[in-house]
């Protein structure tokens, strides 16, 4: 009986900070359209979520457009994309688009 009422007390804390934390999880959780364009005008979107490594996009987008990755510099309203970014980290929730 004394492990019952463990949890419920801490479900009971933890709901309440769940509850401010539920709202701010969904737009998180939620995947973002990244349009990737290249210089000569060739678009692919992605959908990946904000903590998702850019990498990832970066790797699939040299993959669809047959290139080497390494030969291959992305931007961001004119600022450098790593691969450690995430859209999170660079801004793109205003902005979803990302030149190569």
């Amino acid at each position: 009986m004394d492990d019952n009422n463990e949890p419920q007390n801490a479900g009971g804390e933890g709901s309440e900070q769940n509850a401010h934390e539920n709202p701010e999880q969904p737009a998180q959780a939620e995947p973002l359209e990244l349009m990737f364009t290249d210089a000569s005008g060739f678009q692919v979107s992605f959908r990946i979520k904000t903590s998702t490594k850019m990498s990832k996009a970066m790797n699939a987008f040299s993959t669809k457009t047959a290139r080497d990755p390494a030969t291959l510099r992305f931007l961001v309203d004119g600022q450098r994309v790593l691969p450690d970014d995430t859209p999170a980290s660079v801004s793109c929730l205003s902005l979803p688009c990302v030149s190569a």
